[in-house]
């Protein structure tokens, strides 16, 4: 069987889930039928890749363009990316070009969205290559994640939803359906010396919160409710925070 040669474009190398989740589905691909090849923007994952003999590029000025909450700052990230991003990425974009005339891609893998400009460049200058996106996050519902998804729609011949609800945001912003797969965040399971002991209390509900610690996510809310609980005496609850 021939082997197919799968371009990965990334933008955290390690640093966040997105990169380590693609890190895992690298890992785990069967090497006799695909040889991989990433870029990414961040180092962090490039000596764990060379340990697997996969070859990682380090392209800190791939172009990236995401969706902002708020429409000015749209248009104004709008001008930086046209005005100094793009041009600044024209050598980049180029050795792009060179390396996959050189090992003979035939499928690029955008691991997330922000490369949808870039991957509308390639494909303009290699139709023949299929471009397949892997979705992973809920973009704001303003014009421009409206405007993104659907060139995104018209541009991958191929789709990749972390969840059903990564996949039905998707379509409501494009007012369309979309075929896809759905394909859960793979893991790898560490053996955990430390256990957590629960109450044994049957009446009691049990709480738990599974998620990385930072304010957008709003974990520490759970100590203000947890407040709020105990000065209604409600105290049949108790919360689980790992």
């Amino acid at each position: 069987m021939k082997k197919i040669n799968i371009l990965f474009l990334d933008i955290e190398g390690g640093h966040g889930g997105s990169s380590k989740s693609l890190f895992m589905l690298i890992k785990n691909l069967k090497k006799k039928n695909i040889t991989s090849h990433i870029f990414c923007k961040r180092s962090g994952y490039s000596k764990n890749y060379k340990k697997l003999g996969v070859l990682c590029k380090v392209k800190s000025k791939m172009p990236t363009f995401t969706a902002l909450k708020r429409l000015n700052r749209n248009f104004i990230y709008s001008l930086f990316f046209i005005f100094y991003f793009w041009p600044n990425s024209y050598k980049v974009r180029n050795e792009i070009l060179d390396y996959i005339d050189d090992n003979k891609i035939e499928i690029i893998h955008s691991n997330l969205i922000s490369f949808f400009i870039l991957v509308y460049w390639i494909k303009k200058r290699r139709p023949k290559i299929k471009f397949t996106l892997h979705s992973r996050t809920l973009p704001y519902n303003n014009l421009f994640s409206k405007l993104q998804a659907r060139i995104s729609f018209k541009l991958f011949d191929g789709f990749v939803f972390i969840t059903e609800n990564e996949k039905a945001h998707f379509e409501k912003l494009i007012n369309k359906k979309v075929k896809g797969k759905i394909i859960y965040n793979s893991v790898e399971l560490k053996k955990i010396n430390k256990k957590v002991k629960l109450t044994d209390n049957k009446k009691e509900l049990k709480i738990l919160a599974l998620s990385n610690y930072s304010y957008q996510r709003g974990t520490d809310r759970i100590i203000e409710i947890a407040k709020e609980l105990k000065n209604n005496n409600i105290n049949n609850i108790t919360f689980y925070i790992a």
